[in-house]
């Protein structure tokens, strides 16, 4: 699988190259250099594989500390095929990550919230 896209962030950096983020718009190891990678998914393997965005954690070594799947579910596995494949990653300031997929030519907007959001009800 092709990792096509990626974005580096810390909240520790200073505007100008990176994106700083309020503390609670992203789950948990925040503080330290975080990597969101787009797997676009391949399509020459006898069971396919990718087509997922994962996020991995760096310690301040720049060693790996955690990989873990961020959102997936544009392959099913059970009939080996694929409906959409992840091409980028871009953070907006709200905290909110946008992913491109070249499969169905769309863009995703995942956004995390600290407290549910307000639900309106009509009588």
């Amino acid at each position: 699988t092709a990792p096509l896209g990626m974005r580096f962030y810390n909240r520790s950096f200073s505007e100008g190259g990176a994106h700083v983020l309020p503390k609670s718009d992203f789950p948990d190891d925040a503080n330290e250099t975080t990597v969101l990678v787009a797997l676009h998914g391949s399509w020459n393997r006898s069971r396919k594989i990718g087509y997922s965005v994962h996020r991995v954690v760096l310690r301040s070594t720049g060693e790996v500390k955690t990989h873990d799947v961020l959102i997936d579910g544009w392959l099913d596995r059970s009939s080996d095929s694929a409906w959409g494949r992840p091409v980028d990653v871009e953070l907006l300031p709200d905290g909110s990550v946008l992913i491109s997929d070249d499969g169905k030519n769309a863009v995703y907007r995942l956004a995390w919230h600290t407290t549910p959001p307000a639900t309106t009800t009509t009588t």
